[in-house]
């Protein structure tokens, strides 16, 4: 905004409560049917534990042992098996990024 940019981010606010519905299970198969991939900005870790609780893989960025390419490979393909969900923990990485977008 200070450059004379704005931004327009497309996407949608998702109650707590829905969030299995739509994340994981993919009713309305919104993600199934777009070009992109999902972005969940959850400041809370809801999403998080509702991935981790529910059996898809969670990896997260900034641990090692978990962006070791053998590790990748094999959540990679048991998800792809199994049909799950496969999640990017990035923790705070986007601290500094204002909620509001």
């Amino acid at each position: 905004e200070q450059c004379g940019l704005t931004l327009a981010v497309a996407g949608r606010d998702v109650p707590v409560r829905e969030l299995n519905n739509v994340l994981l299970r993919d009713l309305g198969e919104r993600i199934a049917l777009s070009s992109r991939w999902p972005l969940v900005i959850d400041p809370e870790n809801i999403a998080q534990k509702l991935i981790q609780y529910s059996g898809c893989s969670l990896l997260n960025f900034f641990y090692p042992s978990d962006m070791e390419a053998e590790r990748l490979r094999l959540s990679l393909l048991s998800m792809l098996r199994a049909g799950g969900v496969l999640a990017l923990d990035l923790l705070s990485f986007g601290a500094g990024v204002a909620m509001e977008l």
